[in-house]
């Protein structure tokens, strides 16, 4: 894991400058000819494209969105490409995450991807595709045919997010990582983390690392959280940096934090140290990680 992490680390700080040329996408495929007009998007003019979603896409540190059209003999088999560009890799799980649907079949391209009936997701390096067709016949094969030239199309980047490593773990729902750029567990005062389902038994647990960007703003969460404990009533222990919740009529969470990252682990109901083992071992690579880090920045 330490010697992973050293790699997610260096690749971390390489300079992400690469730009989207469209041109690389073959003016034919198949029967399908490329339309000549592309269309694009940016933050201010999301909203004449997808309007109604565009607020989904903001807080993701959204770029611009590039659209274009193959199309093909029969209108109802034309396909639409959707590219988004986000500003980091981070961002583009993101998105994704909150549009997974894991019980969906997985599409082969990507770092991670999904498809239905007529249309497919996935995402790749900092980009998020969407690829889409009316015709649900062979609809499958056909967009497999396009994320395949898409996938080629764009940078070759490994998953570089310790955060979402951090919380594997042998319980862990496959597929259940989502990153929230803002209000984490539904509070405002998490303002963005990766979270992830656990199988105890027949009940699902939520693990969460909540990212915070300085010391300011990891002190705000963490009072935040002690507040809403207070709020609701519950019972919990605090000893320097670690709580724990014990209430089972609404929760029952171990919680710490590591330097400005808050690492927890919550169940309604849940027994303590089953949800210790979990919460440690996200814990630990945490740690393994900043310590990298700090060594990497020392050199």
């Amino acid at each position: 894991m330490l010697c992973q992490l050293t790699a997610i680390l260096l690749c971390s700080v390489m300079n992400n400058a690469e730009s989207l040329n469209i041109d690389k996408l073959p003016e034919q495929m198949g029967s399908w000819i490329r339309e000549p007009k592309v269309s694009e998007f940016l933050p201010d003019t999301l909203f004449d494209y997808i309007d109604g979603d565009a607020d989904r896409y903001l807080p993701y540190n959204f770029e611009k969105l590039t659209v274009l059209f193959y199309k093909n003999s029969d209108p109802e088999n034309d396909i639409e490409i959707q590219i988004y560009q986000m500003a980091t890799q981070l961002d583009a799980f993101g998105i994704y995450s909150v549009h997974r649907d894991r019980n969906k079949d997985i599409f082969p391209f990507g770092e991670d991807g999904f498809v239905g009936e007529n249309q497919a997701m996935f995402y790749q390096a900092r980009y998020f595709i969407k690829l889409m067709v009316k015709k649900t016949e062979n609809a499958r094969s056909n967009l497999e045919l396009f994320g395949k030239e898409v996938s080629k199309m764009l940078p070759e980047t490994k998953d570089i997010i310790p955060e979402r490593i951090c919380l594997e773990h042998e319980t862990k729902i496959h597929r259940s990582e989502c990153y929230l750029a803002k209000d984490v567990l539904a509070q405002s005062f998490l303002p963005r983390g990766m979270t992830a389902l656990y199988k105890i038994k027949d009940k699902t647990a939520t693990g969460f690392v909540v990212m915070f960007k300085d010391e300011v703003e990891t002190n705000k969460g963490w009072g935040g959280y002690k507040k809403y404990l207070d709020e609701i009533g519950a019972e919990y222990q605090s000893q320097s940096n670690e709580i724990m919740v014990f209430s089972p009529e609404s929760e029952t969470a171990v919680v710490s934090l590591v330097k400005n990252r808050m690492v927890g682990v919550w169940m309604p109901g849940g027994d303590i140290p089953e949800l210790q083992k979990i919460q440690h071992t996200i814990q630990k690579c945490l740690v393994e990680n900043m310590r990298t880090k700090a060594d990497i920045l020392k050199k």
